[in-house]
């Protein structure tokens, strides 16, 4: 019995992903009055950023604009019930950093502490202000709050002004400094993260079984497969901040189309920019394998005559809205993966080979062969010769593939079609695609 062979059908070309240019939008900033800001900035599409100045006296100390000695500057950070418990990063600048006025300590060796509690009673160090980094030109220090500890409300921020060198931290030497903070910038914010998994495209062999590709992932079956995205964002009043798009490939796999071919690995295994977008109040989008197999079509450099299968993943990340001019809620996200398979079983017979490499007792006996059709091919038939199916054309390449005769005398053997039944198979699975979180990243300079 002869078996193994391949067939293809057109692929029909899709060419955009549906998603809209991404508007600006402008972070608000609450409570506070403008103010000389950090030269540091947030991260890009940033949540939100508020930038906080205590520009007033807090008995008996104050963090900002502080011109006296003192063993301690505090202030307040006001943070958003959506960002609590979320990570968070501190901006400082620095202008002036006073020389030492104790006797034996040189005039660029005070360490400065910078603390901050939470409404729960507990305190964090998050590093030093090291005077020997302060020169006349204002310095922004970056300081990274971690996860899990801003809570909703008043954070308090102090910087401890112990004039020894390496102080302990947790130690107040009692003795005062000066040091001048002009202005403090906090970053609030964090991703929502979706990894959507993606089959795409049509395979005549099962993937695995074959040998070619041996990727490390469960058998993909011969066949057509197709995921469609619907993203929907739930919120009833506010649009999201911009959508960022990325497609992994683990890998692509190419036959011809249109005729029995060899299938072909190309070498790609990367990610890379599937676009950008945003969604108004209650408004969903779509997209599918048809515009994103083009993106692969197009980085992979596989030509219009090849058809793909390819496996991977699309990201979405979405910035966490402050609630107020952009949503806090994650999408809604639904995965459908579609499977159809289409097995066309051939019954023939060789009459004559001329060549003498068949083996005789197969000449006249009832031979069956078993190949997998794209089912796009039942639905779409163009005039083209190549759209149709070339039972004759499969029979002799799997004489090729077979006995080991070459294409132009496997044209002389005499062949007999007895039948050809075709059989189908589908299935379809929903999922649900829940988001995971993702920190802010640090702000440019940050450390």
């Amino acid at each position: 019995m002869a078996a193994g062979g391949l067939l293809a059908s057109a692929l029909l070309l899709l060419t955009v992903l549906p998603y809209t240019t991404a508007a600006t939008t402008q972070p608000q900033a609450l409570f506070f009055r403008p103010m000389d800001l950090p030269t540091t900035t947030c991260p890009d599409n940033t949540a939100q950023q508020f930038d906080q100045d205590v520009d007033y006296d807090v008995s008996p100390n104050r963090l900002l604009d502080r011109t006296t000695a003192a063993s301690s500057y505090s202030g307040t950070l006001m943070v958003p019930p959506v960002f609590a418990g979320r990570q968070a990063w501190l901006i400082l600048r620095i202008t002036d950093v006073n020389p030492d006025t104790i006797s034996g300590q040189g005039a660029s060796d005070e360490l400065h502490e910078v603390f901050l509690s939470n409404a729960n009673g507990e305190t964090i160090f998050l590093g030093e202000i090291d005077e020997t980094d302060i020169t006349t030109t204002p310095v922004d220090l970056v300081f990274q709050i971690p996860q899990d500890f801003l809570t909703a409300g008043d954070n308090i921020i102090e910087v401890q002004l112990d004039e020894v060198l390496n102080q302990d931290p947790n130690v107040s030497d009692g003795n005062n400094g000066d040091i001048t903070i002009d202005s403090m910038r906090v970053c609030y914010g964090g991703y929502y993260v979706y990894n959507i998994p993606l089959v795409c495209g049509f395979t005549p062999v099962d993937l695995n079984a074959t040998g070619a590709p041996t990727y490390r992932t469960p058998a993909i079956k011969k066949g057509d497969y197709a995921t469609n995205i619907l993203i929907r964002n739930p919120d009833r009043s506010l649009p999201t901040m911009t959508l960022d798009y990325s497609l992994y490939v683990e890998f692509v796999t190419s036959i011809p189309i249109g005729f029995a071919g060899s299938i072909n690995n190309i070498d790609f295994n990367d990610t890379f920019g599937a676009g950008v977008g945003t969604l108004d109040p209650l408004t969903s989008n779509y997209t599918s394998c048809d515009s994103l197999s083009e993106l692969v079509r197009r980085r992979t450099g596989a030509t219009t005559n090849e058809q793909l299968l390819w496996k991977g993943t699309l990201i979405i990340t979405q910035p966490i809205g402050n609630g107020t001019t952009q949503t806090k809620l994650p999408l809604d996200i639904q995965a459908v993966y579609s499977y159809e398979l289409t097995v066309n079983k051939i019954r023939y017979q060789i009459l004559r080979d001329p060549t003498g490499k068949i083996p005789r007792h197969l000449i006249g006996t009832d031979l069956e062969m078993v190949v997998a059709i794209s089912p796009f091919n039942q639905t779409r038939q163009g005039p083209g010769a190549f759209e149709n199916l070339q039972i004759m054309r499969m029979i002799r390449n799997e004489l090729v593939s077979g006995f080991g005769i070459s294409p132009a005398v496997a044209e002389r053997v005499v062949l007999r079609v007895i039948e050809a039944s075709l059989g189908t198979g589908a299935s379809q699975t929903i999922n649900h695609i829940e988001p995971t979180e993702a920190p802010l990243e640090s702000p440019i300079g940050g450390f």
